[in-house]
């Protein structure tokens, strides 16, 4: 009910404003409109929900039909008179059909200015130059200050300044700063450390989940190193996939009688997947090697890098900061 009586309402306001615009001309040429208001009115007056819902449509896709636009009359910067059409090239080649008290030194266009002015015999929209020497407040950018009504921007000196809109500068937090760089510089060390590694021109993968691969093997070559059970290093080899043979079965027995049951084990060869997800054979020497290279290359960046925290902590400016590379 309620909403029936705000579109009844709605419909009569709108048919009195079109009339007293002189819009008669228009409607009489144009069918779309008058069909347009005709299911405003059938639409206003529907009773049942499944009326009501049809006519909306059929008001909605009249819309779409119509696709009017909202063209506006200049005279230098005031705006006299608005008009709905269809095209702003219509309303040129025939203005006189759409408002009566045309002239030809009026301005016809699509644009609605806010803030017009007319220089140079365009008409257009006023710079925020413009707008603050004619006293309209504006909304300023960081580094903007207005003085004696002018624009004044004063350059940000890094990337890492803020501008304090109370004092009117730029601030800088030096500490923020410094953290920043840390971080940035953490992220390097991770990347050295955990870098792959090529070894006789095989290319290792060391992410942290082959990190306790490697640990895993090593510790289990510590272990089985010190053992005097032939049958578990047996065992233990063919958990890895490794043959054990006749040959295999007599050196382990050999080696452990003579003490030396470390050094046969890393002899032994053992399959391992490389960065590309090829499979390479090698031996638990070059496994154990590999692993100690990792250990000291991530000792070598974990040096550097508190180096470089070092001048971190000392740096006074954000150039000294700027300056500090990773070497």
């Amino acid at each position: 009910m309620i909403k029936n009586v705000f579109l009844r309402a709605f419909y009569i306001k709108f048919l009195d404003f079109i009339f007293k615009k002189n819009y008669k001309n228009m409607l009489k040429t144009t069918k779309l409109n008058l069909k347009f208001f005709i299911n405003l009115k059938i639409y206003t007056e529907s009773n049942s929900p499944f009326e009501m819902e049809y006519n909306k449509n059929s008001i909605k896709n009249l819309k779409g039909e119509i696709n009017m636009k909202t063209i506006n009359f200049y005279k230098k910067t005031d705006k006299v008179f608005s008009v709905y059409a269809e095209s702003l090239e219509n309303v040129i080649n025939n203005p006189l059909s759409y408002f009566q008290g045309y002239t030809n030194d009026m301005i016809i266009t699509d644009i609605t200015f806010q803030y017009p002015i007319y220089k140079d015999e365009k008409l257009r929209e006023m710079t925020k130059e413009e707008k603050i020497r004619a006293g309209i407040d504006v909304q300023l950018e960081p580094g903007e200050i207005i003085k004696d009504r002018n624009l004044i921007k004063i350059p940000q000196p890094s990337k890492y300044h803020t501008w304090d809109n109370v004092r009117q500068e730029w601030d800088i937090d030096l500490k923020e700063v410094k953290r920043t760089f840390r971080h940035k510089f953490q992220n390097i060390l991770l990347e050295k450390v955990y870098e792959d590694y090529n070894y006789n021109g095989k290319v290792f993968q060391m992410g942290p989940n082959d990190e306790l691969n490697f640990l895993r093997v090593k510790s289990a070559i510590d272990i089985a190193g010190n053992s005097d059970d032939a049958g578990l290093i047996e065992q233990a080899l063919k958990i890895l996939n490794i043959e054990v043979t006749e040959e295999v079965k007599t050196g382990i027995k050999k080696a452990i009688k003579d003490k030396n049951l470390m050094a046969f084990i890393k002899s032994l060869p053992i399959n391992w997947r490389l960065k590309d997800n090829s499979v390479a054979k090698v031996t638990f020497t070059d496994i154990n090697n590999i692993y100690l290279m990792w250990i000291l290359r991530g000792t070598a960046a974990q040096e550097k890098y508190t180096a470089i925290t070092l001048k971190i902590s000392t740096a006074k400016t954000v150039n000294e900061l700027e300056a500090i590379k990773w070497e």
